[in-house]
């Protein structure tokens, strides 16, 4: 009896996983659709508003040592601007999903499939409000090139918050009915120092697509608003349309600096600090950070900043206290999972309807059925060539990544060095290598491939490395011991070990690279334009003419190649790693 009983149990398990596994997929697949269509209503929109783009002139560089360090500031400054703003949005967004389950799980599949947009789309949908402004408005300017680069940090960091909103909701249900906090006091007192250390590492993990989108913004900028202060991207487009070499790599070499500024003293202490909140279990492998970074030991020893603390902690603890929300009750309230989707289908069904009626024109006339299947098969070749590069990274850093993963002395310092790499705008050095190819007389269509991975790399570099650091000792011994060597060495020891180590490596490799498509397709040195043909490039000289329609279109289809990818081919790999390997997180 007992065990008919077991046998039912676990059908009822596996079907209620199932069940889970096929609502998941659904709500996803709603979402997507959602993305796509809200970007060809705002690439039509936006052409409606503003009709042809327009320019209202170049902005003004000084390519001199005395300009560097201004153009430095202004992007350093831009970027801090957003990371607050990100850091508050992704708070609000916490505080507004608090205890709506139903509502929590729509926001975060929409986040989640908005996150194949390519980052350089953004700017789609704010390029052309430019030509509204007028000079003098430099304030909104600045809105606007910040609104190209929230999307993507704000983005991953409130679907980072909000993910763990529901880790461990049990146990801090009972805490808070044991101590009768309000629902307020429970999210500021329970959720939200849990949910410190994911914030954090969700940012860590955007910074490499938020510099890009941020240099991308300043250099797509630089020729279309002169009233918006430049930055280190405008002097990388200034120096590139002159020809001129020096000012490409010392503009380089400042936001290197910037970089390694805000590792060093920004996320380095906050990934130090924000530990003592993780909960067990939650811990991040080989890391490569000292136990306390110097900047953080010398602000816990600085009086004045002490002072600060005190002062700060005691309003937080104060904001802790205010008796908002609902009170406990002994039983937790929680929205029923077997609710119907009918509102949010007959939402969505509105929402593909009026993307029709509006976007359905512009399609037929403007676009056309040739240029659709054209920009298809433009969307196909990057693919190949995004692929392509990937395997071939792998193949060139399997090698090396296993030699200094065994080192364990040195494998930290070489995952930190290449984590700091990869998030380096390597968007910065396209006109350089432009410049080669032009001065070389080589293949545009051939060497302008490797661009999407001189960044990306890096990724798979780290994870292949940190993935052999975190071998079992004793794996390796117990091959030497059965006398294991060889191509079954390989096949029996090292692939399945690193394999979910490589995925992941490969697959932020494959993004960050689709990602760089649209800016490495298509780069200008001189008077010279250098295209690769694929959906970057379509994007590009789309965006250069001021069409919205079709660069939205052009981002649409781009994000549904993503996504499709991520369904079709990533995810069930992942899942096939999970169930086939022992491979490191």
């Amino acid at each position: 009896m007992s065990a008919s009983a077991s046998l039912s149990s676990d059908r009822y398990s596996a079907d209620e996983a199932s069940l889970r596994v096929g609502v998941r997929r659904f709500v996803g697949m709603r979402a997507l659709i959602c993305v796509l269509c809200f970007e060809m209503l705002a690439g039509v929109a936006v052409h409606l508003l503003t009709g042809e783009d327009t320019i209202s002139g170049r902005q003004t560089v000084l390519l001199s040592l005395p300009g560097l360090p201004d153009c430095a500031l202004h992007t350093a400054l831009r970027m801090a601007t957003v990371l607050v703003l990100s850091v508050m949005f992704s708070v609000f967004c916490a505080i507004v999903t608090d205890r709506r389950e139903r509502f929590r799980e729509n926001i975060l599949s929409f986040l989640d499939e908005s996150r194949a947009v390519p980052v350089c789309g953004f700017l789609v949908f704010a390029a052309p409000l430019f030509s509204m402004l007028v000079p003098g408005h430099g304030i909104a300017g600045e809105c606007l090139t910040g609104a190209a680069v929230f999307p993507v940090l704000a983005g991953p960091m409130t679907a980072a918050l909000l993910r763990s909103g529901g880790r461990g909701s049990g146990e801090l249900d009972l805490v808070a009915r044991g101590f009768r906090l309000t629902g307020w006091q429970r999210f500021w007192r329970l959720d939200m120092p849990v949910a410190i250390p994911v914030l954090v590492k969700g940012a860590v993990e955007a910074m490499p697509f938020a510099w890009l989108a941020l240099l991308w913004v300043e250099i797509f900028v630089w020729q279309r608003a002169a009233f918006v202060a430049p930055g280190l991207g405008a002097c990388v487009a200034a120096a590139a349309a002159t020809g001129i070499v020096w000012p490409v790599v010392l503009a380089a070499l400042i936001m290197m600096l910037i970089v390694i500024g805000y590792d060093w003293l920004v996320f380095r202490p906050l990934l130090s600090w924000s530990a003592r909140f993780q909960i067990e279990g939650d811990g991040a492998g080989l890391s490569g950070l000292p136990s306390e970074p110097p900047v953080l030991r010398f602000l816990r020893r600085a009086p004045v900043v002490g002072r600060l603390g005190e002062a700060a902690l005691y309003a937080v603890r104060r904001l802790g206290t205010l008796r908002l929300g609902r009170a406990p009750v002994a039983v937790p309230s929680s929205e029923t999972a077997g609710r119907p989707y009918l509102a949010e289908t007959v939402a969505l069904a509105g929402l593909c309807a009026t993307t029709l009626a509006v976007c359905w024109q512009p399609l037929i006339f403007h676009i056309g059925p040739d240029e659709v299947v054209r920009v298809a098969a433009l969307g196909f070749a990057t693919l190949l060539r995004v692929l392509l590069m990937v395997l071939l990274a792998s193949v060139i850093w399997l090698f090396p990544g296993m030699w200094l993963g065994r080192r364990r002395a040195e494998a930290a310092e070489c995952v930190s060095l290449m984590r700091l790499l990869a998030v380096f705008p390597t968007v910065m050095l396209f006109p350089l290598m432009a410049g080669l190819i032009t001065g070389l007389r080589l293949s545009s269509g051939f060497w302008l491939m490797p661009l999407v991975m001189i960044g990306p790399q890096w990724f798979l570099a780290a994870k292949l490395t940190g993935g052999v650091a975190t071998f079992p000792r004793g794996l390796f011994e117990a091959a030497r011991a059965y006398d294991i060597r060889g191509w079954l060495w390989w096949r029996s020891v090292v692939l399945p070990g690193i394999g979910r180590g490589w995925l992941a490596g490969a697959r932020m490799a494959f993004f960050g690279a689709w990602n760089l498509a649209i800016a490495a397709e298509f780069v200008r040195w001189g008077d010279v334009r250098l295209i690769s043909a694929g959906l970057g490039a379509y994007i590009a000289e789309a965006m250069e003419a001021g069409d919205s329609v079709r660069a939205a279109f052009g981002v649409t289809v781009m994000t549904a190649f993503a996504a499709l990818l991520s369904a079709l081919v990533w995810e069930p790999l992942a899942a096939w790693v999970r169930r086939r390997t022992m491979g490191a997180e």
